[in-house]
């Protein structure tokens, strides 16, 4: 009967190192918690600068400069069939809409010239890639 090994050396390797990758990804995951929930929505304040929103939340993963009309602290609307001075005349402003994502909650919130917060609404969240969730973390 022959000596057959059933274990290599190489394979505990492998494995110390898909545990030790694991671990990384669990503390990555338990110390860096995405910052976009239904508590910092709430945190949220009227008057709030950008760099303190994006202290909060991080940088956006969507951000467009547009015309808007915020009608209240909760609503606002865009309209790209009006011509810009038909929009000024009604009442629609230079404004800094931020969006940030996550598989609770959506948040919008808008900035006005002077980076305030004029305006901010939530919608559902959306399921996303983790790779994705991984790079909304990281500084841009």
């Amino acid at each position: 009967m022959s000596d057959q090994r059933w274990w290599n050396p190489n394979l505990g390797r492998i494995i110390l190192a898909l545990l030790v990758g694991l671990a990384v990804f669990a503390a990555f995951f338990l110390l860096f918690p995405n910052p976009i929930t239904e508590r910092n929505f709430d945190k949220i304040a009227l008057g709030m600068t950008r760099a303190e929103v994006f202290q909060l939340l991080g940088h956006p993963q969507f951000e467009a400069r547009e015309f808007g009309h915020v009608t209240r602290s909760d609503t606002y609307v865009t309209n790209d069939t009006l011509t810009p001075e038909e929009r000024e005349r009604n009442g629609y402003r230079k404004y800094i809409r931020g969006q940030w994502t996550s598989s609770q909650i959506t948040i919008a919130v808008i900035f006005d010239t002077d980076d305030k917060v004029v305006c901010r609404f939530r919608g559902e969240g959306q399921q996303s890639y983790w790779v994705e969730l991984l790079l909304s973390w990281l500084p841009k």
